[in-house]
């Protein structure tokens, strides 16, 4: 099985852990069963098999657009990812974000005046 670092598993009593090292060569794992460290690392969703880098940059736009207003919330990140989209970023982080927009829009019920996704994000 392959493992990021970062990623959340679950040890064999049951108990959430955060791999802090991975060897793929011997596909052994360091795990850290810190309930702070694995609350920290799914505070925006988990996000397993994402490298570090993409991890932090999904966390930072959402951090970013962070909102006590839903919907206000939900026109920033849609308004974040066309930014995004038009900057050439990461296609994975795109659709991690994308993911999370159409979340965010089916739990308030509510969209932007303007939604654009592409159909291959949708499963079309």
């Amino acid at each position: 099985m392959a493992l990021t670092v970062g990623d959340i598993v679950f040890a064999r009593a049951g108990k959430p852990a955060v791999v802090v090292n991975y060897d793929e060569k011997t596909e052994k794992a360091n795990l850290d069963d810190n309930i702070h460290l694995v609350q920290d690392m799914c505070v925006n969703s988990v996000k397993n098999g994402v490298d570090p880098d993409a991890r932090e940059a999904f966390n930072s736009v959402i951090e970013g657009v962070r909102n006590p207003d839903k919907r206000a919330e939900i026109d920033s990140l849609y308004k974040k990812i066309s930014e995004m989209r038009s900057r050439g970023a990461d296609a994975r982080t795109l659709r991690y974000l994308e993911g999370e927009l159409q979340y965010r829009m089916s739990r308030e019920r509510y969209q932007p005046v303007q939604v654009c996704v592409p159909q291959s994000s949708i499963g079309l």
